[in-house]
């Protein structure tokens, strides 16, 4: 027998390495998302006109029901 005897020897432990992956990216995984749309929660309610039967509009058409030239009168 050639070595030590039992007890009479120096243990030595490898450092042991962090597990790696082959398929390493340097690309993050997921992207920032950007978007100009405003989410669910984010609108304001705009009223808007109703909508008037075509009857009533195309007489405020005709008469200037509608106030469309009162900068007329001012001339």
């Amino acid at each position: 027998h050639e070595g030590p005897g039992p007890g009479h020897y120096d243990l030595k432990i490898p450092s042991a390495s962090s597990i790696t992956s082959c398929f390493q990216s340097r690309v993050p995984r997921f992207l920032p998302s950007c978007s100009k749309t405003p989410g669910p929660g984010a609108y304001t309610t705009s009223r808007q006109f109703p909508r008037q039967p075509r009857t009533i509009a195309k007489m405020g058409q005709e008469h200037s029901l509608f106030f469309n030239n009162t900068f007329d009168f001012l001339k």
